[in-house]
């Protein structure tokens, strides 16, 4: 229950959507830096302190980048890519938030092209003012 609602906080806070044994790692390895014992009270000082909440936070996000920084995650998106292309029958449009540098677009295009995409679907890409 209280992991939940941990998830929620940082889900608002973040706008990242992430499972309950990464958030709850992550709040374990604050409350063991800040000497805090039980969530209940780690999820009070994160909802009144906001660097607290920025630190979490901080443990929370990739700050780094490269080509096929998880190669298991590229094969799997351009398998789901590949079916969901065959069920519908629209372009299939891929929005890639964690791309600072565009490592993981780039990424993911040549995963797609190895799975079979044809190289002329696979040439969009449009940056957000």
């Amino acid at each position: 229950m209280l992991t939940t609602a941990l998830q929620t906080i940082v889900q608002r806070v973040s706008g990242l959507h992430l499972s309950a044994p990464t958030v709850s790692r992550a709040a374990q390895r604050r409350m063991d830096a800040i000497a805090v014992t039980g969530l209940a009270p780690y999820i009070a000082r994160i909802q009144a302190d906001p660097v607290e909440m920025a630190e979490l936070i901080e443990l929370l996000v990739v700050p780094e980048t490269w080509l096929f920084r998880d190669p298991e995650a590229f094969v799997a998106a351009a398998q789901f890519a590949v079916r969901r292309q065959a069920e519908v029958d629209r372009p299939l449009r891929i929005l890639s938030l964690p791309c600072a540098t565009g490592e993981e677009p780039y990424s993911l295009a040549m995963a797609m092209l190895d799975t079979g995409f044809a190289s002329y679907t696979v040439v969009r890409h449009h940056l957000l003012p």
